[in-house]
């Protein structure tokens, strides 16, 4: 091989590892360039978002207090898509100690509270075979005293019918009776209607707003079995549904 063909031979090497030199090197800053780019708009992100004037939207507190049956109630889960949800239900509670507990919340005047209570007051009533009169009045007058007292401290203040039980239901409390502890529930549902018939008249004589927890939860008379839990007065998942489907219509209707 002559020179002339070994410079003509080594010229077009050169050329062409320059070639792929410079096109390996235009991929690479081109990758660059994107990758800088991906960088800039990744940085831009927290800048927009936090720039950007977003209002989220104002939700009210939804107190609730009263008995086992408030206590037991998954607030947040049921209706927390529509408020912010305070549970001040406690078990065994009376509506007396349920109004002696109103004076420890803080209630604010743009803040609906719903109250539920007496259950309690009747099972112990017909448990005892108390005085069925006394009772009802017990319960005419601590719900009275309640409207009286806080119906112009929140927002909207909520009386709740009160749930029956089943026909038949459980109760650890009781004594042992020839048929175990179950206790035929006739004069229990007896009595509900009948305070839920004062709690109804105080409602509508103050110009209160009522939930019917009686209508949405039974058959007219007893708690539907579907709704309740194994020991018969209870409320479980399937109920609560029920109570909250009330709550959210008779709320938000206005």
């Amino acid at each position: 091989m002559n020179a002339k063909k070994r410079y003509i031979l080594i010229s077009i090497l050169f050329i062409t590892i320059s070639f792929f030199t410079l096109l390996i090197l235009d991929k690479a800053l081109s990758i660059r360039d994107q990758r800088n780019l991906l960088i800039e708009q990744a940085n831009s992100i927290p800048k927009l978002v936090s720039t950007t004037n977003f209002v989220q939207p104002e939700r009210t507190t939804l107190i609730v207090i009263g008995d086992s049956i408030i206590a037991n109630y998954p607030l947040h889960i049921f209706l927390g898509h529509h408020f912010y949800t305070v549970n001040a239900g406690i078990g065994g509670n009376s509506i007396v100690e349920v109004g002696q507990r109103l004076k420890q919340l803080h209630l604010k005047k743009n803040d609906p509270l719903i109250i539920e209570g007496g259950i309690n007051d009747i099972i112990g009533c017909v448990i005892k075979n108390g005085d069925r009169q006394k009772l009802l009045e017990k319960i005419q007058t601590q719900y009275a005293e309640i409207v009286a007292n806080y119906s112009l401290k929140c927002g909207k203040l909520v009386l709740c019918t009160i749930t029956p039980t089943t026909d038949r239901f459980f109760s650890p409390y009781m004594e042992i009776l020839p048929y175990g502890n179950f206790f035929e529930t006739d004069k229990v549902n007896q009595l509900v209607v009948e305070a839920n018939s004062i709690i109804m008249s105080i409602a509508l004589e103050n110009e209160i707003q009522l939930i019917d927890l009686h209508r949405a939860t039974s058959n007219r008379c007893n708690l539907i079995r579907r709704y309740a839990s194994p020991d018969g007065y209870h409320i479980n998942q399937f109920g609560y549904e029920a109570i909250s489907r009330e709550i959210i219509t008779q709320l938000l209707k206005n």
